[in-house]
């Protein structure tokens, strides 16, 4: 009688031991983008849209801060995050 009390106590005593967590699960991030066109993705930013007054009020700052001689460069001022990481 004495080895089973003595057995489950030792028993008893590994419990917390094994309940706790051996890792911690990962964290994930999911960004999403709304509205966001592919063709401005990778050719930067649409060069008729820019022009059109009804949807750019200021057009010559707009193409000043996004606009450009190649898709390379319009893109990258456009995205910087995306293409200069």
């Amino acid at each position: 009688m004495k080895f089973c009390t003595l057995t489950f106590w030792a028993l008893l005593s590994f419990l917390p031991l094994a309940a706790q967590p051996t890792s911690q699960a990962p964290n994930v991030f999911i960004i999403t983008i709304d509205g966001l066109r592919w063709q401005e993705v990778f050719n930067g930013a649409d060069q008729r849209i820019i022009a059109n007054n009804k949807y750019v009020q200021d057009s010559s700052l707009t193409a000043d801060m996004f606009g450009g001689s190649s898709a390379q460069e319009r893109r990258e001022k456009l995205m910087p995050f995306f293409w200069r990481t």
